[in-house]
């Protein structure tokens, strides 16, 4: 059974994308990368909180559409995989050319399914974590949103590649940290989460959501947003990272410090994994 790529484009089976699209050619769409267990999604209503709003935020024309109805296609290849990736891209309907989005209601969806070869019941090892020279574009109307333009994680993540660690901070225009190149940043300071607020750039991650809305008081912490520096995280207790995919994950490794304990994180990985949908 082969486990590589999988394409469904408006939920039928294909790889063959059809221009113009205004996605590909503008980057005028979304996107949510969701957790599938045994062809479960997992945690469904935070990625459509934030697919919703990003319809909203974006002016696409018309209703947005149901999560469950744009993901359904791909769910029973899914459940041949004891864990998969699902991307969802929404992009919106091809118009006149140019940046105008016109009034169609309509939109593409492509979902991408890709089988993991790691066990989701095992905790994410502590990572190193560096500093990226690549600033975070200030732009408040696209700030939370999972939108198409993600060229500064990409130059974010090519940096980690050369520096050789496991993840880097992206800061903002002023060099306060947002959060990491792949996933929201967090710090613990005694019994307090703190994460950077995302007014003006970084995407809020389903992930971060769930600590901040639950999973840091199941785990007995309390939790907020704080603007934050780079001293701040050098100086903390704790740094941990998390995304959809790793779920949570603690830093050993930061500029001269380094952590042998992860308290919080640990507490976490344990309500995330409890938390998982069979």
């Amino acid at each position: 059974m082969s486990s590589g790529p999988e394409f469904w484009i408006n939920g039928q089976a294909g790889s063959a994308l059809s221009l113009p699209d205004r996605g590909h050619e503008i980057g005028d769409g979304l996107f949510e990368t969701l957790l599938l267990i045994g062809g479960v999604p997992q945690f469904p209503g935070y990625h459509e909180r934030r697919l919703h709003l990003g319809f909203e935020r974006l002016r696409f024309s018309g209703a947005a559409p149901a999560l469950s109805t744009l993901v359904a296609p791909a769910l029973d290849r899914a459940a041949e995989f004891p864990s998969a990736a699902l991307r969802l891209t929404l992009s919106r309907a091809a118009g006149a050319r140019g940046y105008e989005p016109g009034n169609d209601p309509g939109h593409r969806s492509v979902l991408r399914l890709t089988a993991l070869h790691t066990d989701v019941s095992a905790r994410a090892t502590p990572a190193s974590l560096g500093v990226s020279s690549i600033a975070l574009a200030s732009q408040p109307a696209l700030a939370g949103i999972k939108h198409l333009n993600r060229l500064e994680q990409v130059l974010a993540a090519a940096e980690r590649q050369r520096m050789g660690v496991d993840e880097v901070v992206t800061c903002d225009q002023s060099g306060h940290p947002v959060a990491v190149a792949s996933g929201n940043l967090f710090i613990r300071v005694g019994d307090r989460l703190m994460t950077p607020p995302l007014h003006d750039c970084g995407i809020a991650g389903t992930r971060r959501a769930l600590i901040l809305d639950r999973w840091a008081g199941q785990a007995g912490f309390d939790a907020g947003e704080q603007r934050l520096s780079l001293d701040d995280l050098e100086s903390a207790d704790e740094i941990f990272f998390c995304n959809s995919l790793i779920g949570v994950r603690p830093v050993k490794a930061f500029l001269k410090r380094r952590w042998l304990e992860y308290p919080a994180a640990s507490a976490l990985q344990q309500v995330h994994l409890e938390a998982l949908a069979p």
